[in-house]
């Protein structure tokens, strides 16, 4: 009868102690695996950069080669219709938020904001277009 209880209480004592099969978990091998792969990466890393520093060591600021800049040229028909589409883009999304917010006092704010913009615009490339022409013709 004493043996009864010492085999319960063994039981008891030693049932959460692990897993019972020492085949599943091996850590030599989990840590043979992971030291191996970091060896792969830093050996793989370590070549490329080998293989850049090969490629490019007899480079020198000579040897690269600069793109000529092109002369930008400015169509006026296109960023107008640029432009429209942004205003009518604007004028839309404030129309929406307008009728979400229960409000239609915010679309002729747009509007107002839209012409004030598109005429700043229109002066602008006006300068840039007149220095353009200038520059072209100056060549």
């Amino acid at each position: 009868m004493n043996t009864h209880f010492r085999d319960i209480t063994k039981k008891l004592i030693r049932h959460r102690q692990g897993l019972r099969d020492p085949q599943i978990m091996h850590p030599e091998r989990e840590w043979i695996i992971a030291l191996a792969l970091m060896v792969g990466i830093f050996s793989a890393s370590a070549g490329w950069s080998m293989l850049v520093y090969l490629k490019n060591m007899n480079v020198s600021p000579n040897d690269v080669v600069v793109e000529q800049q092109q002369t930008i040229v400015y169509r006026e028909n296109s960023v107008d219709e640029a432009l429209a589409l942004f205003e009518k883009r604007a004028y839309e999304q404030q129309m929406l938020i307008g009728a979400m917010s229960g409000g239609s006092e915010v679309s002729e704010e747009v509007a107002t904001s839209s012409d004030e913009f598109i005429g700043e615009m229109a002066t602008t490339t006006e300068m840039a277009t007149s220095t353009e022409s200038e520059e072209v013709l100056g060549e």
